[in-house]
């Protein structure tokens, strides 16, 4: 068997979490990287293989500009994990849609997880996430999920998951908040060329366009000279707001069919 592990990244903690689980679960694997590579045509799974789909959550939900590669994916009654990465807020019906999306591709979602890493807007949010106890938990995750692999998962119940079931995925609306650069950038575009959502002009790489950000922080990361980050005053001032509604420390949760 092997197993495809998909991500969508722009800090690399979503792939962190994705690499620790797969390292768990000792399969053979082959790596898809969607935020250095989308897909451009369908990736068919067959039904001795697996899935291991990982993604972060944006406002409750997996980013919009993932929803047409998710869509690409095709099964053959395929089982999948799935994992959705959250910044200390919640992670809301990101599960319930990724296992929509899976199963209408002819997937069967045996394991799911909700994970913690570090916010991708307000970085002392979750701080440090994901944590030693974080990997000790996908770890276990993965290990349990390959345990499953080897039963009889074929003939399990459908895996019940939080959130609402009658959900809308909301429609994508232009960054209120955006990453741009200061005076420390050295007009290197490195920014621009990494940007999934091209919002980040090679000829102005100072600037992003709100229409087009998906406020993934892959610029932030990327940056050599740590010039790119939020510097709006709407930002400062949202912030420790934000901070103080989410201190709770939460911890993962997981998931698996019975």
């Amino acid at each position: 068997m092997t197993l495809h592990t998909v991500f969508f990244s722009g800090k690399g903690t979503t792939a962190a979490c994705a690499h620790c689980i797969k390292n768990a679960m000792g399969l053979q694997n082959k790596t898809y990287d969607w935020l250095q590579k989308p897909p451009t045509a369908d990736m068919d799974i067959a039904a001795g293989d697996a899935l291991l789909l990982a993604m972060p959550v944006y406002g409750g939900y997996i980013p919009n500009i993932c929803l047409p590669w998710v869509e690409k994916l095709q099964g053959h009654n395929t089982p999948a994990i799935i994992a959705a990465v959250y910044g200390n807020r919640h992670y809301d019906n990101a599960l319930l849609q990724m296992k929509d999306l899976l199963e209408a591709r002819g997937f069967k979602v045996v394991a799911a997880g909700a994970f913690l890493a570090e916010h991708s807007i307000f970085h002392e949010v979750a701080k440090g996430r994901p944590d030693d106890d974080d990997r000790k938990a996908m770890t276990a995750f993965g290990d349990a999920s390959a345990a499953l692999l080897a039963g009889d998962w074929q003939n399990a119940a459908p895996i019940q998951l939080p959130g609402d079931p009658n959900y809308q995925t909301p429609e994508r609306k232009p960054a209120g908040m955006y990453p741009t650069a200061d005076r420390n950038c050295i007009n290197c575009r490195a920014c621009a060329d990494q940007c999934p959502g091209r919002a980040i002009p090679r000829t102005n790489p100072q600037e992003t366009d709100p229409l087009k950000c998906v406020q993934c922080g892959a610029c932030i990361r990327i940056c050599p000279m740590q010039a790119r980050g939020y510097h709006s005053d709407s930002w400062k001032e949202r912030a420790p707001i934000f901070a103080e509604k989410c201190a709770e420390y939460r911890k993962p949760e997981t998931f698996f069919v019975k």
